[in-house]
């Protein structure tokens, strides 16, 4: 995995903070590969409520805290609410990806 302890337990502190403290959180994509280098942090997000915010203002300020925590690495953010539908790519980060 090529993020941090630290930034791993922060990271998961804010989406709970936003998306309730029991969301379930994965990191997918090439930063669970520790060979490979670069590459933007893509994370799902199984959300155990609905922003008091709403979606777009919730998701937009915790990439956007995300990224400086990632300091300025791009993050690709993917939330599942209560009573979404499952897609294809909810299966792939949840088979392919580390749960933190």
């Amino acid at each position: 995995m090529r993020i941090s302890e630290q930034q791993r337990q922060l990271a998961v502190a804010r989406l709970r903070e936003c998306f309730g403290p029991d969301s379930v959180i994965w990191l997918f994509g090439s930063r669970v590969e520790d060979r490979r280098r670069g590459g933007d942090v893509d994370l799902y997000v199984e959300a155990e409520q609905e922003p008091d915010a709403g979606r777009l203002t919730a998701e937009m300020a915790v990439a956007i805290d995300l990224e400086d925590l990632f300091e300025g690495v791009s993050v690709d953010l993917l939330v599942r609410y209560p009573g979404d539908a499952e897609r294809p790519i909810h299966r792939i980060a949840k088979q392919r990806g580390l749960l933190l």
